[in-house]
């Protein structure tokens, strides 16, 4: 795979997790009784971007299972 096609598969790949922390806190407010607040993938790409500790380590989990899941599945798709 080219360097370009990696690049816009890691840009991809982002703008999902990003969405995904998104839909996560959006719950975790639903959770807390706030139910009129939604939680935009923007507002977590920003609130990542100015350290907050503990998203930044949620998606680091998530692009590291990511990686992983591609990483396992590029090389069954070399075995075949």
């Amino acid at each position: 795979m080219g360097k370009r096609a990696n690049t816009t598969f890691m840009r991809s790949m982002f703008r999902g997790i990003y969405a995904e922390i998104a839909e996560e806190e959006t719950a975790r407010l639903v959770e807390n009784g706030i139910t009129e607040k939604k939680v935009t993938a923007d507002a977590v790409k920003m609130s990542i971007r100015r350290g907050n500790p503990r998203l930044q380590a949620r998606f680091v989990e998530i692009a590291n299972a990511r990686k992983e899941t591609r990483r396992q599945f590029e090389a069954l798709r070399e075995a075949v």
